[in-house]
């Protein structure tokens, strides 16, 4: 097993402490993603806890004998857990990519990963029986 040194220990504590990293600055910076984010993991949570149900797309619209073989509330469960997984996407990457400076790239690595997690949804539920209803499975 490795084990650090002192001096090596010291050496990482003076780097660390000599990054200047305005805490301030990235908040300020990365304002718009934090309401971005903390507001798409809100919705995914009124989503599912108020059972605004018809705020998910095509179940509203879909025929009632095709209502009745989706199981809503598992979908909205999984709908929230996207969502919110979203919302960090959209704070943590940003701040993250401040904290070590990738520059503009950020916007690239959110917007690749929402969409996979997006599309992720989208299969996961459509191909899973466990959001359909026991008695139509």
């Amino acid at each position: 097993m490795y084990e650090l040194e002192n001096y090596q220990l010291l050496e990482i504590i003076s780097y660390l402490s000599s990054m200047e990293i305005n805490v301030k600055d990235i908040l300020q910076n990365n304002m718009l993603p934090i309401i971005v984010g903390v507001s798409i993991a809100l919705i995914g949570i009124v989503i599912q806890k108020t059972r605004a149900y018809f705020l998910i797309a095509g179940y509203n619209t879909a025929p009632a004998e095709d209502k009745m073989k989706v199981d809503i509330a598992k979908v909205a469960i999984a709908l929230r857990n996207t969502f919110i997984a979203l919302g960090l996407l959209w704070v943590i990457v940003p701040i993250g990519s401040d904290l070590i400076n990738l520059g503009q790239i950020k916007w690239l690595i959110v917007i690749v990963l929402h969409i996979a997690i997006t599309l992720r949804l989208v299969f996961f539920v459509n191909s899973n029986e466990k959001f359909k209803k026991q008695n139509y499975a």
